[in-house]
């Protein structure tokens, strides 16, 4: 009788010790998810606000085309160099290439 009743005492916590990983294991594939869904409302945004600050870019770089006299059919050869430096060389960039 003895063992009877430790073998059910073993088997109780175990059964405990189950529904609470089984609990654990919830909460974590619940986290999980929404950290799923975080990434990719950052990732959208991100692409936002890479467009824009590629647009932006193009703004500034024909500002300097026409500022300093660059040819106009020279634009979009010198843009996707420029599109590879940091946007503080262009000015100088463009000046020297006009």
């Amino acid at each position: 009788m003895e063992l009877n009743q430790q073998c059910e005492n073993k088997v109780n916590e175990l059964q405990t010790q189950l529904n609470e990983l089984q609990k654990n294991n919830q909460i974590t594939i619940q986290v999980l998810h929404q950290l799923d869904i975080e990434r990719e409302n950052l990732s959208s945004k991100q692409q936002e606000q890479q467009k824009e600050l590629l647009e932006c870019r193009k703004i500034y770089f024909n500002y300097l085309c026409k500022e300093f006299g660059l040819k106009e059919e020279d634009h979009n050869r010198f843009y996707e160099y420029c599109l590879k430096l940091p946007p503080q060389q262009w000015k100088q960039f463009v000046i020297e290439n006009k």
